[in-house]
């Protein structure tokens, strides 16, 4: 008898092993607990795509027919191969409309997943927990009848999207001034879904640009692709300075993710980064209705940010909102929270409103960049403040005591650390005279997920200490 995979249910998506738990099966199960939800009747259409790793086909199919149970087939649009941008922004022109990505984003190889979006809006836990229930119901009445053999049934019918109709949506969006800068660009695809068309959008752009690791192949035979991790953005340091690039721009598996490199070669934080479109947004963005009421607009950030996120954005005249780590919990906040101009996680995501909706697209931010950088030059990087601090850590750790050690952690923190104040939003953020430290479980795999930053070496490694310590302790 089939045994729902229940792990696989995360935060805010769906995300596990493949085949061993995401598989043909799971996939069509998956579908029917969906049409249980929605009623296929008030759904504008449904949108399928997926990203380049092994699977990504199969897993399409199966939901394709589990969806056509309940929605004709002339409301079912799989368009196959594509980045999450891509099916983000076709979503935005549907009312509507259930999306759904197969997509393990920057997991490692062997994974597979879905991301699923109704009315443009990603799931968030609520419905997560939904689906999930709906599931299990079915597990329970008769599994059997829910059999998938994908030998019984057809391919699904591809409708591509051609790379022109995303392309044309972005450029046909109004700036306030004429570039005046062209670069030399290198694109890292990773091997996921983004090089092909980032390349083609930023030509349209009118900068140079050079191909590294474009064509998707989801073996990832050159690196891993997630640009959050240093060793993962080396190939592309190398590029750059080895083809005297201006700027070099790389994408995770399904571009989602921007990862940036300088003139020299250098990685830019994603602080820095952030900080960069603070500055520029800021300035560039007085269309936005409500800098014209003279109200003062919010920008969106996560807990894993830097201390001079806050700083850069009180400075520009507008208010900080500090979030849950992300996509799904990002994107609501910056939708239905009043006045919010745009956001950004530290992780690379980038949030960015379109046609009055939130867009998480690598590929559009890496566009937004290059827009700003052609006005402000390729230097504008080299002056923003920067403490010590190192890339997010992930360290292997069950969550079945999960809720026990944070507390003993913010115990012990309160005790040896005497922080100005400990958030409590997300994990435990301690924040202290000489900088903050994170712990907070992922919600995408048995890790714990470190961020610390300091205004010195040895502040720094202080922090650090305290929560390797920490973690051998409570064991």
């Amino acid at each position: 008898m089939y045994k729902l995979p229940v792990k696989v249910f995360k935060e805010y998506d769906i995300r596990g092993k493949y085949p061993e738990e995401i598989n043909p099966q799971f996939a069509y199960i998956l579908g029917i607990a969906l049409m249980k939800i929605f009623a296929p009747n008030r759904l504008g259409c449904v949108l399928i795509a997926h990203d380049a790793r092994e699977g990504g086909q199969e897993l399409a199919k199966a939901l394709y027919h589990a969806l056509k149970t309940k929605v004709p087939e002339n409301k079912i649009k799989f368009l196959g191969l594509q980045h999450s941008g891509g099916l983000g922004v076709l979503n935005l022109s549907i009312d509507g409309a259930l999306a759904i990505y197969i997509t393990a984003s920057h997991n490692p190889l062997g994974y597979h997943g879905f991301k699923i979006y109704i009315d443009r809006l990603p799931f968030n836990s609520e419905l997560i927990n939904i689906v999930k229930v709906s599931a299990l119901s079915l597990i329970g009445a008769d599994a059997s009848a829910y059999k998938f053999d994908a030998e019984n049934f057809a391919e699904p019918p591809i409708e591509r999207l051609d790379n022109s109709y995303y392309i044309d949506a972005i450029l046909a969006e109004p700036f306030l001034e004429q570039p005046k800068y062209k670069f030399r660009v290198a694109v890292d695809g990773g091997n996921g879904v983004g090089g092909i068309i980032a390349s083609e959008l930023y030509r349209k752009m009118g900068h140079e640009v050079l191909e590294l690791n474009c064509e998707p192949d989801g073996s990832f035979p050159n690196h891993h692709p997630d640009p959050s991790i240093p060793e993962n953005m080396v190939q592309l340091q190398n590029f750059v300075r080895e083809n005297n690039c201006d700027i070099g721009l790389a994408f995770d598996g399904d571009a989602d993710r921007l990862g940036v490199v300088d003139y020299r070669g250098e990685i830019v934080d994603p602080d820095r980064v952030f900080i960069f479109f603070i500055r520029q947004m800021m300035k560039y963005h007085l269309s936005h209705e409500m800098l014209h009421k003279g109200e003062k607009v919010k920008i969106a950030y996560d807990l894993k940010s830097s201390r001079h996120i806050e700083k850069e954005i009180l400075k520009a005249g507008a208010l900080p909102l500090i979030c849950k780590t992300g996509h799904s919990n990002m994107t609501w906040d910056i939708h239905h929270k009043d006045g919010v101009l745009f956001g950004a996680e530290y992780s690379g995501h980038y949030y960015f409103f379109k046609d009055g909706y939130v867009l998480n697209d690598g590929v559009y931010s890496g566009y937004k960049l290059l827009r700003f950088l052609s006005l402000a030059g390729r230097e504008a990087f080299d002056n923003l403040p920067q403490d010590e601090s190192i890339p997010e850590l992930r360290i292997p750790y069950s969550h079945e005591h999960i809720t026990e050690f944070l507390a003993f952690a913010k115990d012990e923190a309160t005790a040896l650390l005497k922080p100005k104040q400990i958030i409590e939003i997300d994990g435990i953020r301690i924040e202290t005279e000489h900088g903050f430290l994170l712990i907070r479980p992922s919600k995408t795999e048995e890790v714990l997920s470190i961020r610390a930053e300091a205004d010195s070496k040895e502040h720094l490694e202080a922090l650090l200490d305290f929560v390797h310590a920490k973690i051998a302790e409570f064991g």
